[in-house]
C-alpha cells in the first residue's frame, strides 16, 4: 500500500512540475512577444500599447497617471489634445482602470519595465531580496537611448558593427509609423535587407534611406570597424566593437549636447543563432554595467539588450541597410565587378545621405548624423 500511495504522489508532482512548467513557457512567450513589439514599435493591442509606453517613457512605470496621459497624447492624440480634460474625453478615452489593469500584468506578472524600487514598496510588489539589495534609486525619469545593431564583415577582412541611434525613445514610433505609412502608399511589403538588393528593389529601398534620414532630428548612425586578421574568434570580438560603439557613442553624445546624461540605455540587436546571440548580450551586458558604475557614474541605465528578429522591424532593417551599405565599401568583392550593380549604387547612396566618413584616419569622426568610431 506505501508503494502505491508513494507512486501517486510522484503523479501529482510530475502533474504539478508539467503544469508549472507550460505556466513558465507561456509567460516567457508573452514576454518575448511583447517584446518583439516593443523592439519595432508596432503596438496594436492595449497590453502592448502600455508596455511601450512603460518601455519608452520610463517615468510611466512609477505612475499610472503619467502612463494614462503618455498613453493618451501617443495613441488619442486626435481625441485627447492635451489640454483640459472634460467629462466627455473620460468617456471616450481608455479608463485608468484598464491601463492600470496592463501595467500590473506586465510588471507583476511578466516583471517587465519594473518601477522604482520604492514605488514596487508602496505598491507591495517589492520582493524580500529586493527590499535589501534595493539601494541608489535608478533614474526613472531620465529618456531612452534606443540602439539597434547588426553586424557585417564576419568572413571578410574588416569586422563592422553598426548601429541605428534612436536619441529620444518615444521617436520610434514616429519613425516606425513614417516606414509603415510609405509602405501602404507604395505596396512595398519585402523586408529591407541590403543582400536582397536588385534593380528592380533600388528606388524603394533609397526611398527608405530617405524617410529615415529625412526624419533624423533625433537619429544618428553610428558603426566601428576593425581589421579581422589577427584579432581573435567573431564571437569574441562582437561584444568588444559593440561595447566601444556604444560607450563612445553615448559619449559623443552626452559631449555634443545632443542627448546628455542621465539616460536609459535600450540595445536591440538583430537576432541570429539563439547559442551565439546569449554569448554576446551576456558579456556585452557585464562589460556595459561596469562602464554605466565607472565611467558614467551611475547616470546611465542598462535597461534592455535583447536580441530581437528583424522580421516585421522596420528599425531593425534600417540598421541592416545602413551597416551593410558601409561594408560593402569597406570590403569590396573579390573579384570588383566590372560595372557596379544595384548594392554599389544603394551602398553610395546611404554613404552620401548620411554623411558618413569612411577614411580610416587617426581620430573619431564625429557629426550630426552620421559618425565613425576609429579604434
Amino acid at each position: 500500500m506505501a508503494d502505491v500511495s508513494g507512486s501517486g504522489n510522484g503523479n501529482v508532482d510530475n502533474q504539478t512540475l508539467s503544469f508549472e512548467e507550460s505556466k513558465a513557457a507561456q509567460l516567457d512567450q508573452e514576454r518575448q512577444s511583447l517584446l518583439a513589439v516593443v523592439a519595432a514599435s508596432r503596438p496594436d493591442t492595449l497590453v502592448h500599447k502600455v508596455g511601450w509606453i512603460l518601455n519608452n517613457y520610463p517615468d510611466s512605470r512609477n505612475s499610472d497617471i503619467t502612463l494614462q496621459l503618455r498613453y493618451w497624447e501617443t495613441f488619442c492624440s486626435d481625441q485627447y489634445g492635451g489640454g483640459a480634460i472634460t467629462a466627455d474625453d473620460l468617456y471616450r478615452l481608455p479608463r485608468l482602470t484598464s491601463l492600470t489593469r496592463a501595467r500590473a500584468r506586465i510588471q507583476n506578472t511578466w516583471k517587465m519595465f519594473l518601477a522604482d524600487a520604492e514605488v514596487r514598496k508602496h505598491r507591495g510588489t517589492l520582493s524580500e531580496e529586493e527590499r535589501e539589495e534595493a539601494v541608489a534609486a535608478r533614474h526613472a525619469a531620465a529618456p531612452v537611448y534606443a540602439i539597434y545593431v547588426d553586424e557585417s564583415g564576419k568572413i571578410q577582412a574588416n569586422l563592422l558593427v553598426g548601429g541605428l541611434w534612436i536619441l529620444q525613445g518615444p521617436e520610434t514610433f514616429r519613425i516606425a509609423m513614417k516606414l509603415i505609412e510609405w509602405r501602404d502608399a507604395t505596396g512595398f511589403r519585402d523586408e529591407l535587407h541590403f543582400t536582397e538588393v536588385d534593380e528592380q528593389s533600388l528606388s524603394p529601398f533609397k526611398q527608405a534611406v530617405d524617410i529615415v534620414v529625412e526624419n533624423a532630428s533625433a537619429l544618428s548612425l553610428k558603426y566601428v570597424a576593425v581589421p579581422r586578421a589577427g584579432a581573435g574568434p567573431v564571437r569574441d570580438l562582437v561584444p568588444k566593437l559593440i561595447y566601444h560603439l556604444v560607450v563612445r557613442g553615448i559619449l559623443h553624445e552626452h559631449e555634443s549636447g545632443r542627448a546628455p546624461l542621465p539616460r536609459n540605455l535600450q540595445l536591440w540587436k538583430d537576432a541570429e543563432e539563439p547559442g551565439y546571440d546569449r554569448i554576446v548580450l551576456a558579456e556585452l551586458g557585464d562589460r556595459l554595467r561596469n562602464a554605466a558604475a565607472g565611467q558614467f557614474n551611475g547616470q546611465l541605465v542598462i535597461d534592455i539588450l535583447e536580441a530581437a528578429d528583424s522580421k516585421d522591424n522596420d528599425l531593425l532593417q534600417v540598421a541592416d541597410l545602413f551597416t551593410a551599405s558601409i561594408n560593402r565599401i569597406i570590403n569590396p568583392p573579390d573579384p570588383r565587378p566590372r560595372n557596379p550593380g544595384p548594392k554599389d549604387e544603394l551602398a553610395r547612396y546611404v554613404v552620401s545621405r548620411t554623411g558618413v566618413s569612411l577614411d580610416a584616419e587617426s581620430q573619431d569622426q564625429y557629426e550630426d548624423l552620421a559618425v565613425r568610431i576609429n579604434l
